[in-house]
C-alpha cells in the first residue's frame, strides 16, 4: 500500500499508543508523566517493579523513603466525546504539622 501503513501498521499503531497511555499519569500540578510499573508473574521477590522512567519522576518531586504514593482514576470525555480513564498520581509526606496530636500528611507539591 503506498503512501500508508496499511490495516496490520494501523494495528501496531493503535496498540501502541493504548500501551503509551496506560502508563501516563497527572500529577496535582497537572503536569503529564509517563511512568509505568508492573508486577513479576512469579520468582522470589513479590511486588511491584518500576521501570527507568520513575527515576525523573523521584527527582523532579523529591522524593524520600517513607512518602507515601496514591494512584487513581477516573473517567472524562475525550475531544472526540469518547470516555476514557484518566490516571492520576499523588505523593504524601508526614509533616510537621498535627493536628489533635496526630501528624499531618500533605502533598509534596506543597512541601519546601
Amino acid at each position: 500500500m503506498e503512501g500508508g501503513r496499511g490495516l496490520e501498521g494501523e494495528k501496531r499503531g493503535e496498540e501502541e499508543r493504548r500501551e503509551e497511555e496506560r502508563g501516563r499519569v497527572v500529577d496535582s500540578r497537572s503536569q503529564k508523566w509517563k511512568l509505568r510499573y508492573y508486577t513479576r508473574p512469579n520468582g522470589k521477590k513479590r511486588g511491584p517493579v518500576f521501570t527507568a522512567s520513575w527515576r525523573q519522576f523521584v527527582k523532579a518531586k523529591r522524593l524520600r523513603v517513607g512518602d507515601e504514593f496514591i494512584f487513581y482514576g477516573h473517567q472524562v470525555r475525550a475531544a472526540d466525546g469518547q470516555l476514557k480513564m484518566k490516571y492520576m498520581i499523588e505523593v504524601k509526606r508526614r509533616s510537621m504539622l498535627t493536628y489533635n496530636g496526630e501528624p499531618v500528611t500533605l502533598d509534596v507539591e506543597y512541601l519546601a
